[in-house]
């Protein structure tokens, strides 16, 4: 079994460039149509083993339905699928992944497609479906279907048929509310939906058509909460569905329930990046501060070079004054995003972060990353010399401090730690001799340091003997 998302969505969509295939869209009134295409999708079997299994009970399900509901549907066949995947790529036995059935079923002018999961439990066929509808055909939600065991395929493809004619009944139903509503027959709307809901409790597409039915009678938003909440109910994958009941409850108020809205609506798609971006936003206004980072760490699971998630994560944490967070999440993004090296307001930003967190090391780097853009800037080249020799790096230490006389000879500092280490490294051996030019530069930094001291006896103290 293959799963190539990514592939699969480019292949179609090149297809589809080159035939010009037209796709049906919701604006297709299901009234003019004689019958609706209905695209049913090989299960995803539980078990490898069991590929072939679904592969056939799939194709005897496709007959079956054929027969069954010829009245009504126009079953797209094998033949149709499989050149659609030979001509994208893949060979006749790749089952769809889930996550890519409605691109898969778009160039196929389906109006509704059925996919779902397979599992063969001690020989005993249970397959949970989902039905979406994609232009008005009025199939959708989910059902539950359990064979018996030892069932061939055949047999439980019989019993799924069988088990989809409640759901064309309420299909049925859904269909003539919006053909009601498109009249503006609402009270008649109503009617039909509540009798889809007699079958299906909470059907998805007649609570949407009721929807729309209340939009148009100028319902409040109560009702319009009700219902968006059985269609939610119906189906909790329904992201149309998720997305209107988090907005009707912005409309009430009601900013925990729409926020828990938009967290069930990126369950059900957690690889859309624009929802998830806008739900952590959310979160952060709404101050779930811990949430929306986890929100954001997901999404950089996902797409870990996402410069917008760092960039929320990062002031989100400013938001809350979590420091340290901030200073990891700037540092990330100054990996990836090449506008930010040599920014001099960027490095000044990044010291005083790390100082405030008290981190060392980041204080070094970002000390030395500034450097290079501003290698006379005395902050930097002071911060640089001071750590070295916290660290121990007192060669390197010593060449800081050596630039810093250099460029300011009266920086009492740093003079005094060039002279204590040039004072230290002076030795003398009488079986050698003097080194007069070592003499000499001491000599020189002793009486500058003299020159630039309020306090001759610190002279005194470092040149010792040698003053």
């Amino acid at each position: 079994m293959l799963s190539k998302n990514a592939m699969l969505r480019a292949m179609i969509v090149s297809v589809l460039a080159l035939v010009g295939v037209a796709v049906f869209t919701s604006s297709v009134d299901a009234q003019e149509r004689s019958h609706d295409r209905i695209l049913f999708l090989v299960p995803v079997p539980v078990a490898d083993q069991d590929s072939m299994w679904v592969h056939e009970m799939t194709d005897q399900l496709r007959r079956r339905v054929s027969n069954k509901f010829r009245h009504k549907w126009q079953v797209i066949g094998k033949d149709v699928i499989n050149e659609l995947l030979v001509n994208s790529g893949f060979d006749t036995l790749t089952i769809v992944d889930p996550a890519m059935a409605e691109q898969f079923a778009r160039p196929l002018q389906a109006h509704a497609y059925v996919y779902g999961q397979l599992e063969r439990n001690g020989a005993t066929p249970i397959g949970r479906f989902r039905m979406v509808d994609v232009s008005r055909s009025g199939l959708s939600g989910w059902m539950t279907v359990m064979g018996q065991p030892g069932d061939p395929p055949r047999s439980f493809a019989d019993r799924v048929a069988d088990s989809l004619e409640n759901q064309v009944d309420a299909a049925d139903r859904a269909k003539e509310c919006n053909m009601r509503r498109d009249r503006s027959e609402f009270r008649r709307a109503r009617i039909a939906a509540d009798r889809a809901f007699e079958i299906y409790e909470n059907h998805p597409s007649a609570a949407q058509c009721l929807a729309y039915v209340f939009q148009g009678m100028q319902a409040d938003n109560d009702s319009l909460i009700w219902v968006y909440e059985k269609s939610t109910r119906g189906d909790s994958l329904n992201m149309r569905a998720w997305e209107d009941l988090s907005r009707a409850y912005m409309r009430d108020g009601d900013t925990a329930s729409a926020v828990t809205a938009m967290d069930r609506r990126l369950e059900a798609n957690p690889t859309d990046t624009l929802l998830r971006a806008q739900y952590a936003a959310g979160l952060q206004v709404s101050g779930d501060i811990d949430r929306a980072l986890e929100v954001l760490d997901e999404g950089l699971r996902q797409v870990p070079d996402s410069r917008r998630f760092v960039r929320m994560k990062a002031a989100t944490c400013e938001q809350a004054e979590r420091w340290d967070c901030v200073l990891e999440s700037r540092t990330q993004l100054y990996s990836m995003d090449t506008t930010l090296i040599g920014d001099t307001q960027f490095y000044p930003a990044m010291l005083a972060l790390a100082t405030t967190v008290e981190d060392t090391t980041a204080m070094l780097r970002w000390a030395t990353l500034a450097l290079e853009y501003e290698p006379t800037e005395m902050r930097y080249l002071l911060t640089r010399a001071v750590l070295l020799t916290q660290m121990g790096h007192t060669d390197s230490a010593l060449a800081v401090h050596e630039r810093i006389v250099e460029q300011d000879p009266s920086n009492l500092n740093s003079a005094i730690a060039v002279v204590q280490a040039h004072r230290e490294a002076f030795t003398v051996d009488s079986t050698t001799p003097v080194d007069t030019a070592a003499l000499n530069r001491l000599e020189a930094e002793l009486t500058n340091l003299l020159s630039v001291s309020d306090n001759p006896g610190v002279v005194t103290t470092v040149g010792g003997a040698y003053l």
